[in-house]
C-alpha cells in the first residue's frame, strides 16, 4: 500500500515500545486517533492524563520530524495547538480585562509622573515659604528695632516733658489767676477746642500753662502740640 515498510508487529497492532520507526510512530498516531477522538467514550481527561498524553505525541511527532528533515515545524505548530484558545469568544472577556490593566497600569505611571512633579512644585513651595519666613523673622527685627528706637526717644521726650511741667510749677508760684484765666477754664469745661490769643506779654502762656498744670494734677495726659498741628487734625 505504500513505500514504508511495516514496524515489527506489522500494521493494525502496537508497535513495541522501543520501536523508533517511522511506521511505529505512524501506528501510535493512528492508535492515538482512535483513543482520543473515533472510538472515545469519554471527552474529558485529568490535567496528569492530558501532560502524560500530550509528551507521548511530542515525542512521536519529534521522531517523525526528524525522519521528514522538517527542523521544528510540526513540532512548534503542536506546542501552539498546546496553548491556544478552541473557543475565541470565551476569551475576549479576559482580553478585555487584560487591556483594561494594561490601561490601568498606563494610568498609574502617569499619576505616578503626575505625583513626582506635585512633589517638586511642593518642594518649591516650601523653599519659597522658608524665603518667606526668613523675610518675616527679618521684618520683625526691624519693626523691634523700630520699637526699641522709639521707645528710646520716647523716654527722652518724657524727660523734656518732665522738665517742663518742673519749669511750669516754678512760674507758677508767683502766678496770680485774673478774669481772663477764669473766662479759659470756664470754656475748656464747655468746649472741645479753646484758642487762647492776646497781644504779646499778655499772659497767655501763663494761663495755659497754669490750666494745665491744675489737669495735670487730676491724672489728665497733656500733649505739645502746635498751631500747624491742631490744624492738620481739623481738616
Amino acid at each position: 500500500m505504500c513505500s514504508i515498510p511495516q514496524h515489527k508487529n506489522n500494521w493494525g497492532n502496537d508497535p513495541e515500545l522501543t520501536d523508533k520507526s517511522v511506521s511505529a510512530n505512524i501506528e501510535r498516531i493512528r492508535i492515538l486517533r482512535n483513543e482520543w477522538y473515533g472510538h472515545a467514550t469519554d471527552f474529558s481527561l485529568s490535567d496528569s492524563d492530558f501532560e502524560q498524553r500530550w509528551n507521548h505525541i511530542s515525542q512521536i511527532v519529534k521522531e517523525l520530524e526528524g525522519y521528514l528533515g522538517t527542523a521544528t515545524k510540526y513540532q512548534d505548530t503542536l506546542i501552539e495547538l498546546k496553548s491556544c484558545c478552541m473557543d475565541p469568544d470565551s476569551i475576549q472577556p479576559y482580553i478585555d480585562k487584560l487591556l483594561a490593566v494594561e490601561g490601568l497600569q498606563t494610568d498609574v505611571t502617569n499619576l505616578k509622573e503626575g505625583f513626582g512633579e506635585l512633589q517638586t512644585d511642593v518642594t518649591n513651595l516650601k523653599e519659597g515659604f522658608g524665603e518667606l519666613q526668613t523675610d518675616v523673622t527679618n521684618l520683625k527685627e526691624d519693626v523691634e528695632e523700630i520699637k526699641k528706637t522709639n521707645e528710646k526717644y520716647s523716654t527722652q521726650e518724657s524727660r523734656i516733658e518732665k522738665a517742663i511741667f518742673d519749669q511750669w510749677k516754678q512760674d507758677d508760684i508767683d502766678f496770680i489767676s485774673t478774669k481772663a484765666c477764669k473766662e479759659v477754664e470756664k470754656n475748656i469745661k464747655s468746649r472741645n477746642l479753646v484758642i487762647v490769643a492776646g497781644h504779646s506779654g499778655s499772659g497767655k502762656s501763663a494761663i495755659i500753662q497754669h490750666i494745665s498744670l491744675q489737669y495735670r494734677e487730676q491724672d489728665w495726659t497733656l500733649f505739645f502740640r502746635s498751631v500747624l498741628q491742631w490744624f492738620n487734625r481739623i481738616v
